[in-house]
């Protein structure tokens, strides 16, 4: 088995995990990462770690083949969201020949149902959304007005939700866990007039003039980046990185925060390196000893000391980026129950993952705080209502895809109150095994009555009978045969052409597909071809098409004389020479009726 984790997840979760359960124990884990990891690729193991990061190393060691394992599980499926990346371009065709594979994540669609194609085709090759991302937004989704978003087309949400249901297996925590409610704490800060000038100015022309320099931005989204600095306290000035210090107005609202909490361990989410300078250097004033954090620039060795401190209750405050430590860690051992946004985040997968670092089975409070500093009339509202957008678009996919799976299972939970909340359910996504796609043999025993089977749990494909192709190609021909050549005339002249290729090339490929469907051991059967007298004459009554049908001979001689004639015209139609006098419609009309007089003759 092939697990794919975040390095900290992979570090500190799934082989911890798998020591306190009875029947894991037996397991051996080994972690592919760092300087030994070619050694412990050739290592006897259960159970193989490693992170996204380290997908295109593996991958090289496989060239051209499946990887060597038996199932193969993505934890936090939504790190390979992206179809185009690297990793996933390298890893997709490599998935293709193991048995089972699993997609783990607690957030679907958190910025919309745009990420779930990459997830999708990751697990199922594109068996439910398709292979490529550009027929998927063609197929349900338009360009918004300002031409760089899609939004979904009428109807589109609940035909994605039936192609995807198959392959999800919803939890919901209700039935696994009991988790205290979240309740939001959000404390506005309000600009001085001079700070509040100068974030309008940055807003407005997209400069602020500040003593450490003049700052600037090139386009929309930098200036939202520059506004989300200026808004969390500082702001880089140049490319070398250069902090200047806009106002302190969120560090008082943190220490108010640390002094109402006496001593309860506090969680805080930062966004900018700046964010975090700021924050040590407050966190070492205030308790005499460096601030711990989980974010770049720290050891695996310092990051497993502090989460191990954190769990015992020993820290007072620790720091941690959402993109860090927003994935699969376990921080609810002391029964923390305080998060802090020093600066709140677009992505809503990160917001929704941090916080479910310490509400989650297993805490003992009573309730998660999450306490947001929100600077008033600033970027930091337009973040919380886009977050709170998003995760209602999230909210309304789980519980479409939850009611999916009891109206398979033939049951329906009760529900109490409204819509669902983005903390009511978690999605596990699954594909099926490449051994549910071959068709089981018939047996002369009756089969037992079916039962109901909820989706996602790998119920068997059937394969479409041979009867059903040679009857699909029939009706095809049918369609296609010239029914009205007979009457044609005039300028029914070019259409009766063009209808008689159509019926020339279908019986070229009929031929073809013949040779190739017939046994070895025997000849293949002559198949009865329509001449065109019994064509004719399936118009007319029946008793005139019974007195005008040949006998066999002449209907096979009938046949390969139109089988000829309808060969040379194929040829002269694909002759570009007898296009070249035809300058207006009506040329084009009488070169057709000269075709069609020729094939007829």
């Amino acid at each position: 088995m092939l697990v794919i984790a975040p390095l900290r997840v992979a570090r500190s979760v799934w082989r911890q995990e798998g020591a306190k359960w009875e029947q894991f124990r037996h397991l051996k884990f080994v972690l592919l990462h760092g300087d030994k990891k070619n050694q412990s690729l050739k290592e006897v193991a259960d159970v193989y770690l490693i992170n996204p990061e380290g997908v295109p190393w593996l991958c090289q060691h496989f060239p051209g083949r499946s990887l060597p394992f038996d199932v193969v599980t993505i934890d936090e499926l939504t790190r390979f969201k992206n179809s185009q990346a690297h990793r996933c371009k390298l890893l997709r065709p490599r998935l293709r020949g193991v048995a089972y594979r699993w997609g783990l994540t607690g957030s679907l669609a958190p910025n919309g149902y745009m990420d779930l194609f990459g997830q999708m085709l990751m697990l199922d090759d594109g068996a439910a959304l398709g292979r490529f991302i550009t027929h998927y937004r063609d197929q349900y989704f338009h360009l918004d007005y300002d031409g760089f978003n899609y939004d979904l087309m009428p109807g589109a949400e609940r035909r994605i939700i039936d192609r995807i249901a198959p392959y999800w297996f919803q939890v919901r925590e209700e039935e696994y866990a009991q988790l205290p409610p979240l309740v939001e704490d959000i404390r506005f800060i309000d600009l001085e007039p001079g700070v509040r000038k100068t974030y309008e100015r940055m807003k407005a022309d997209m400069l602020a003039e500040l003593p450490e320099g003049v700052v600037t931005a090139a386009n929309a989204a930098a200036t939202y980046s520059k506004l989300s600095q200026m808004a969390n306290g500082a702001v880089y000035v140049n490319e070398q990185r250069d902090v200047a210090l806009i106002h302190d107005g969120k560090i008082e609202a943190l220490d108010e925060l640390v002094e109402e909490l006496a001593g309860e361990p506090l969680l805080v989410a930062y966004e900018f390196n700046h964010d975090l300078a700021r924050i040590r250097a407050w966190h070492l004033e205030r308790y005499k000893f460096e601030l711990p954090y989980l974010g770049s620039g720290t050891t695996s060795k310092q990051e497993t000391e502090w989460l191990a401190a954190w769990n015992r209750g020993t820290l007072p405050v620790l720091a941690a980026h959402p993109a860090s430590a927003g994935h699969g860690l376990n921080m609810q051992g002391a029964s923390a129950a305080h998060v802090c946004w020093f600066g709140i985040s677009w992505d809503l997968e990160l917001y929704d993952q941090l916080i479910r670092r310490i509400r989650r089975d297993g805490t003992l409070a009573l309730q998660i705080w999450n306490h947001l500093l929100i600077v008033r009339n600033s970027i930091d509202e337009l973040k919380l209502a886009a977050l709170e957008e998003k995760d209602t678009t999230q909210s309304r996919l789980l519980e479409a895809l939850n009611s999916e799976v009891r109206r398979d299972a033939g049951t329906q939970a009760p529900r109490a109150g409204g819509a669902q909340s983005r903390s009511d359910s978690m999605a596990f996504k699954l594909s099926r095994p490449a051994s549910a796609l071959v068709p089981q043999e018939k047996s002369a025993a009756p089969e037992p009555a079916q039962t109901v089977v909820p989706r996602g749990w790998g119920r068997a494909a059937t394969a479409e009978p041979a009867a059903e192709q040679t009857e699909q190609r029939e009706r095809i021909q049918h369609q296609l045969a010239p029914a009205d050549a007979a009457t044609n005339t005039g300028g029914g002249a070019f259409s009766g052409a063009v209808a008689g290729a159509r019926m020339a090339i279908t019986l070229d490929h009929d031929k073809d597909a013949d040779k190739h469907d017939a046994p070895e051991t025997a000849a293949a059967p002559t198949r009865h071809r329509r001449t065109r007298a019994e064509i004719a004459a399936a118009n007319a009554s029946p008793a005139v098409a019974a007195e005008v049908a040949p006998d066999a001979d002449e209907e096979t001689a009938a046949e390969k004389r139109f089988y000829m004639r309808m060969q040379a015209l194929r040829t002269v139609v694909e002759s570009a020479s007898l296009l070249e006098g035809c300058e207006s419609v009506p040329d084009l009309l009488g070169l057709a009726e000269q075709l069609f007089t020729f094939a007829s003759a």
